[in-house]
């Protein structure tokens, strides 16, 4: 039942993680002031952090179903060393940056260790194949979006609220795309 879970649910995680993600400037463009506007990068490592939540939520659940919480003991621990560790030494390149970047890359840590831990104790299938899918559609959000956010012909509330609406739509579309194809393969 947890592979079919995470056959709809990982792969519609990285499909709106990319659009979250790459979504940060337009995002501050129509919720901050101008002086704020400059940090709506943040949103993609915020996208980051929050999706390495979703993939550790769902290990939470295979691990809560199998009874053995206790294999995400060691994953917690790495990820936190990981955080700390990437705290002290990103944070002289870029405190804030460093920082949401040390926090991405402890919590990755932490969602991929709980995920080899688990595959020793519980078999399970990833669904590597709607992971990919799931990866190719949301690159056009990536490559449209990121660039998009330096066109200074689509600046303002107006623009940005027309580049979200075309890019929740084409989410949507893509978040459909997968939902059929699963529905077709199951």
């Amino acid at each position: 039942a947890w592979g079919k879970y995470a056959a709809v649910y990982l792969p519609a995680v990285v499909v709106t993680a990319a659009f979250i993600g790459s979504s940060g400037p337009w995002l501050a463009a129509i919720l901050v002031g101008p002086e704020f506007q400059a940090v709506g990068w943040l949103a993609g490592w915020g996208a980051a952090i929050q999706t390495s939540y979703m993939v550790y939520g769902a290990s939470v659940s295979l691990a809560f179903a199998a009874n053995r919480t206790d294999v995400l003991v060691l994953p917690n621990v790495l990820g936190a060393c990981a955080t700390i560790g990437g705290i002290l030494l990103l944070t002289r390149w870029n405190p804030l940056g460093g920082t949401a970047a040390a926090i991405a890359g402890g919590m990755l840590t932490t969602s991929i260790s709980a995920v080899v831990s688990l595959r020793r104790i519980v078999p399970f299938r990833l669904p590597l194949s709607n992971l990919g899918i799931a990866c190719l559609l949301s690159a056009p959000v990536l490559l449209v979006l990121l660039p998009l956010a330096h066109n200074h012909l689509l600046a303002g509330v107006t623009g940005s609220l027309l580049v979200l609406a075309l890019g929740c739509c084409y989410c949507g579309a893509c978040l459909y795309l997968l939902d059929k194809r699963r529905r077709i393969n199951i």
